[in-house]
């Protein structure tokens, strides 16, 4: 949805006036959010579900998630501000809602990981491709395969994480041809292009030499609502439940996590009452110029 018009704005400060947004200085204490759940792509009990169909692309997304980094890097600004600008610009550039940044803290870590259990079967398929197999691509093959080993190596000494979200679509009607199709959908599709944007993002920083590791909500190291606040890219409700100011509750997360060193963006400022859209469609642009004005006040 369109707020207003982009032609003079800096496509690093995105589509939503996230600037009007009140900041703190001081991070919110983490310990009340709750822990983000592991998103499965698994809906056998709805055979017509899309997200059955889904279930192979995002085990190969989160297959994709690491890789090994040039061994030479690029001459890259050295303001800080300045890197941060250009990522936010490349997450704008795929259509996200909100791209922020933050240093990494062990308080943002999963105690445990969350991995895919579909990697297992993506192991499976790649080690049993032949190598006569028309079209059959030795190098791609490789470089999944190392990835997902990869999965086992710690990334605790990445300083940086970048944050990714992408609002949810229109919630299917039950007048809608596509009812069965898409109902209950929204998350998976709102993380599935998370993914798409952080994986290709993460694959660009270890093309200029920095170490890089997609999460997504299905395959992460990181606790990617803690990231979130961290960022400054969503608050919590009183009942500990993830909101972002513009888009509630109807958004999908993903994060990169790299060795780059960014300019960190500083968490949302706790407000009295923490709005939260529930309606099916995405907020009317009047509602939205009501909430700057009052951000601004």
């Amino acid at each position: 949805m369109k707020l207003f018009s982009y032609k003079n704005r800096p496509v690093h400060l995105g589509p939503l006036p996230l600037e009007t947004l009140k900041r703190t200085a001081s991070l919110p204490d983490l310990s009340l959010l709750q822990t983000h759940p592991q998103l499965k792509f698994d809906a056998s009990d709805r055979p017509d579900s899309i997200i059955n169909g889904m279930r192979t692309y995002a085990k190969y997304i989160d297959a994709a998630r690491n890789g090994k980094h040039a061994t030479r890097q690029l001459n890259v600004s050295s303001d800080l501000v300045d890197r941060a600008r250009q990522m936010k610009s490349l997450g704008y550039f795929m259509d996200a809602s909100h791209v922020s940044c933050c240093a990494i803290t062990p308080a943002l870590l999963l105690a445990a990981p969350y991995i895919n259990p579909d990697l297992t079967a993506v192991q499976a398929e790649l080690a049993g491709m032949r190598e006569d197999k028309p079209g059959f691509q030795h190098l791609a093959v490789q470089e999944l395969q190392d990835a997902i080993t990869l999965n086992a190596v710690s990334m605790q000494h990445h300083t940086h994480v970048i944050v990714v979200i992408y609002s949810h679509y229109r919630e299917v009607n039950d007048s809608d041809a596509a009812y069965d199709w898409l109902l209950g959908a929204g998350r998976h599709r709102a993380c599935l292009r998370a993914a798409e944007t952080a994986t290709v993002m993460a694959n660009f920083l270890r093309c200029i030499g920095f170490e890089a590791r997609a999460h997504t909500e299905s395959t992460t190291d990181l606790d990617l609502a803690k990231a979130a606040i961290a960022a400054g890219a969503a608050e919590s409700d009183r009942n500990g439940e993830l909101t972002h100011p513009y888009l509630g509750t109807k958004f999908g997360i993903a994060a990169i996590s790299t060795t780059l060193k960014l300019a960190a963006d500083q968490p949302l400022a706790r407000r009295e009452r923490v709005c939260r859209y529930t309606c099916r469609s995405p907020p009317s642009a009047r509602l939205l110029r009501r909430r700057r004005r009052a951000a601004g006040a």
